[in-house]
């Protein structure tokens, strides 16, 4: 009788589990983490011109964000966290807070390389966005469409578990390709290199700051830069100079911040002909590339998270050289 009755428990014990599966909702079983990507092309995984008019826009998993998604399932008992990458190539630091481009250039696609004159960003090659004014204009900002992403999985129970954050190669870049600069004389450019370094800065301040806040469970991981002209003739030492300048200001920022940083610059240094297209002009990853920017951030992230400290203002040197060559993004 006894054991009659314990099996009837049991049947019903059985029931009863099953039932209150069937009423957790599926994005708690099947994935209740969310990996935020943010940025510019280097995030969105852009490669070549021809490569984004023959593919068209994406949801941005590709290039080093789809590898590194699937690592962060392979941890997690095989569920691979929901991506929402936003990143936007041609996106610099100051754009990503304004929806504006620096030339004030129409954000438009499809994509066209005649418009890669200009430090213009493209972000309908993301799916994430849509027009927001005609012809196909785009002004809302990343870092709004960024906030309304958290905000959405809060309210979804959904833990913004990895941020990743790449910004700041085309405020440089963009400096480079005005005719105007190239003119002037080192010590003028220098003096500009100036300005916008300490407004990339203020920018990264601004972005990290406003993440954190927004998504504090999340761990943050900010990406920085290879010097993808290093090979180039007359514009390696330059870009070296700058290069190795962004990185210090985005390591030093994330630092305050308790955000990891993630040196691509040494595993991709005297090797930018493999894993870029440096020969062509390009200054983007190749898959190669892509493949160790993913294996760094594997890396960064089986690590411990680093602590914040506090706040501190970076005094970094600038160098400038004469340039006389302009780069094509």
């Amino acid at each position: 009788m006894r054991l009659h009755r314990r099996k009837n428990a049991g049947a019903s014990l059985a029931v009863a589990t099953i039932a209150l599966l069937l009423s957790v909702p599926q994005s708690a079983l099947a994935g209740d983490k969310t990996l935020l990507v943010l940025g510019d092309s280097y995030a969105y995984g852009f490669t070549t011109d021809q490569d984004a008019i023959a593919i068209g826009p994406t949801f941005g998993n590709q290039g080093y964000v789809k590898p590194f998604a699937d690592y962060l399932g392979s941890v997690n008992g095989g569920v691979r966290p929901d991506l929402v990458n936003l990143a936007i190539p041609g996106e610099s630091s100051t754009s990503f807070k304004t929806g504006v481009s620096a030339a004030n250039y129409p954000d438009t696609y499809p994509y066209t390389s005649s418009l890669q004159e200009a430090p213009s960003r493209f972000p309908l090659l993301n799916l994430n966005y849509a027009p927001s004014a005609a012809p196909n204009y785009v002004t809302t900002p990343q870092k709004d469409v960024a906030l309304g992403a958290i905000a959405t999985a809060h309210a979804s129970n959904k833990k913004v578990e990895n941020i990743v954050l790449q910004i700041g190669g085309n405020d440089i870049l963009g400096l480079l390709n005005q005719s105007a600069f190239l003119t002037l004389p080192p010590l003028q450019q220098q003096n500009l290199f100036t300005a916008q370094f300490a407004a990339l800065q203020s920018n990264y301040v601004n972005i990290l700051g406003t993440v954190r806040a927004a998504a504090p469970e999340a761990r943050i991981f900010t990406v920085g830069y290879a010097n993808s002209f290093r090979q180039t003739p007359n514009l390696g030492e330059l870009t070296e100079t700058l290069t190795l300048n962004a990185n210090a200001i985005i390591s030093g920022v994330s630092q305050n911040f308790g955000a990891t940083y993630v040196d691509i610059y040494t595993p991709f240094k005297n090797h930018e002909l493999e894993l870029t297209y440096e020969a062509q002009g390009n200054p983007h990853p190749n898959a190669t590339g892509y493949s160790v920017i993913a294996g760094q951030l594997q890396i960064a992230a089986s690590a411990p998270e680093p602590a914040t400290i506090a706040l501190c203002i970076l005094a970094l040197p600038v160098a400038a050289f004469a340039v006389r060559r302009r780069i094509t993004r």
